[in-house]
């Protein structure tokens, strides 16, 4: 699956002068930094025409040093070993081994080479960078096994394949957890006959930032048990501080044959282990679009899996756009925790930043936290599963929009799943299936919006046996005449609290039930706002309940509560306060 490389690659790299990189390494070195320059034959000036031995000469030389790169592309390239104890930087781009300025990126092409192999090898205890290359058409891009901190920059891995990690394959031990750190550099139509297509990942620190991405990578065999199109990750940690540049996703357009199209992200040993993805502009959203496998986690695959260890696993997601996703179950997220003997748990959350925090808010008008237009052949879009005496799966969506949205169930497992100050519309539930399910955990609804939804079933919420709970709350839910439902279906013995509820066209009882006409500005085009006519608009107070905390936000930023008539009951029903006032930070993403 080849993405274009000219219309999907701008990165924004500095580029920084050969002597000042000199001066920098040189100072804070304990030995002479050694420079080399590299180019063709051509070019008298160079020291080096082979970049293999260019390396090697790199590793006799103590203290850091500095390979610079011109010409190409270097075709036919055999695998170049890095073994230095000290620190190497790579840097391409170079017009000629005289020019003191990258100015471009250099190509290095493994197709022909004999013996094939990875272009890379690092195994040396010092740091690997990369800076301003193209790496292509290699038996794997990168290999890096228990070696030091390896780092690109600017740096575009492209059509490389093997059978684990065909654009990076980089291991850690029990004992030592390599560092990588990918700034401004894609890892682009790679692929793997096993798992990881794109990155594999076994007990490794990741750092992705400065505009990078994960596109169109696969993970595809003859067994059929390829896992991992993007990313494939064991008992690591992964960071995007990032944003998506133009219309560029940051995880876009990957596969995988069997589970987690484009992460797939599990857990074994003991310990706490963390995939986050946040926007570091406010007017750039995290974009994951596009990515499907043939069983579950189009996007998102997240297992926990031990016996008498304690493992818990955190997906956060932050200001995240997550839509046109595919599998046949959890085309968004799948999640499943197993334990015995000791608790193991997975916690997937979205969310929107909130004022004050590090991660900046959206500016007003991005809707940054969605899961939209996306499909479950035959499960649910969201499913999270729990297994074993141990096992815990959490699903917290708070602040976003689900809309468009087609499978067997929205949301549904056995798990925790709250859904706070969202809107939930015009999604298709297929077959005899619900809105939401949860089979023995807790569900609530709560500060939401649940509006014109084709449900397959004749009921929005199923909660099935005990020890589950069902909580609907301060919400507004509303169907077209044609489309009527009950608000829910729940097991004996299970405990169902409804309270603060304005309903159209759903059967439900409560504490402050009320059944209003249309409550809409234009639902029927998707605007799903309140009329501050409408009896929607102030309708329900704080109940005093620590456990039932009123909202200070709005799904738009806008403060809540917003009084209208009623100084007892200020709040609206649903996820907006009509005529409210959006917080400054929402507006331009700064606090003014």
């Amino acid at each position: 699956m080849n993405v274009a490389l000219d219309a999907r690659m701008r990165f924004g790299v500095p580029r920084i002068a050969l002597a000042a990189i000199v001066a920098t390494a040189a100072f804070g070195s304990r030995a002479a930094l050694a420079m080399l320059t590299v180019g063709p034959p051509s070019d008298t000036a160079c020291q080096f025409h082979d970049l293999g031995l260019a390396v090697q000469a790199a590793a006799q030389s103590p203290g850091f040093d500095l390979i610079a790169v011109s010409g190409g592309p270097w075709a036919s390239q055999v695998s170049i070993v890095d073994h230095d104890p000290d620190g190497l930087t790579i840097e391409g781009g170079f017009a000629n081994c005289s020019a003191g300025l990258s100015s471009g990126r250099t190509t290095i092409d493994g197709s022909g080479a004999a013996p094939a192999g990875p272009l890379f090898v690092h195994s040396g205890n010092g740091p690997l960078t990369l800076r301003h290359l193209i790496l292509q058409n290699a038996a794997g891009g990168i290999q890096s096994v228990v070696a030091g901190p390896l780092t690109l920059a600017d740096v575009i891995v492209y059509s490389n394949h093997a059978d684990y990690g065909g654009g990076l394959f980089v291991s850690g031990n029990d004992i030592f957890r390599p560092k990588l750190n990918l700034i401004g550099s894609s890892i682009n139509s790679n692929s793997a006959t096993v798992n990881g297509g794109g990155l594999y990942l076994n007990r490794v620190d990741v750092s992705i930032t400065g505009g990078s991405n994960i596109l169109g990578n696969t993970a595809q065999g003859g067994a059929g048990t390829s896992d991992g199109g993007g990313i494939y990750a064991i008992d690591s940690n992964i960071l995007f501080n990032d944003h998506s540049v133009a219309s560029i996703p940051t995880i876009g357009s990957n596969y995988a044959q069997r589970n987690g199209g484009g992460v797939y992200f599990s857990t074994t040993r003991a310990g706490s282990y963390e995939i986050l993805l946040w926007n570091d502009l406010a007017n750039a959203p995290l974009v994951v679009d596009h990515n499907a496998a043939q069983n579950q986690g189009g996007a998102f695959y997240l297992s926990s899996i031990a016996s008498g260890q304690q493992i818990f696993s955190f997906a956060g997601l932050e200001n995240v756009q997550m839509t046109n996703n595919e599998s046949y179950e959890g085309a968004a997220f799948y999640a499943f925790s197993s334990g015995a003997s000791a608790s193991v748990g997975t916690l997937v959350q979205m969310a929107q930043s909130m004022p004050g925090d590090s991660i900046p808010a959206c500016s007003h008008g991005i809707e940054c936290n969605t899961i939209d237009d996306n499909h479950a052949i035959g499960g649910s879009v969201v499913q999270m599963s729990s297994a074993g005496d141990s096992g815990h799966s959490s699903f917290i969506f708070y602040r976003g929009r689900m809309r468009g949205n087609r499978g067997g169930a929205l949301v549904g497992g056995n798990a925790y799943l709250d859904i706070d100050s969202s809107l939930v519309a015009d999604n298709t539930i297929d077959g005899g299936g619900s809105l939401m399910y949860d089979v023995s955990g807790d569900l609530l609804v709560t500060n939401s919006t649940i509006a014109n939804n084709l449900v397959g079933g004749g009921e929005l919420f199923v909660v099935a046996i005990p020890p589950a709970s069902l909580s609907i709350l301060h919400s507004l839910l509303v169907q077209p005449s044609t489309a009527a439902v009950t608000g829910y279906d729940a097991g004996g013995g299970v405990g169902v609290t409804v309270r603060d509820i304005g309903a159209m066209n759903v059967g439900i009882t409560g504490t402050n039930v009320q059944f209003l006409s249309d409550p809409f500005v234009n639902g029927g085009n998707g605007d799903y706002h309140i009329r501050d006519t409408s009896s929607a608009v102030d309708r329900w107070g704080a109940s005093g309940d620590p456990n039932d905390v009123p909202p200070t936000l709005d799904l738009d930023g806008a403060l809540r509560p917003y009084q209208h008539n009623s100084a007892s009951t200020p709040y609206d029903f649903g996820c907006y306060e009509a005529d409210a006032i959006v917080d400054p930070i929402f507006v331009d993403g700064f606090d003014d």
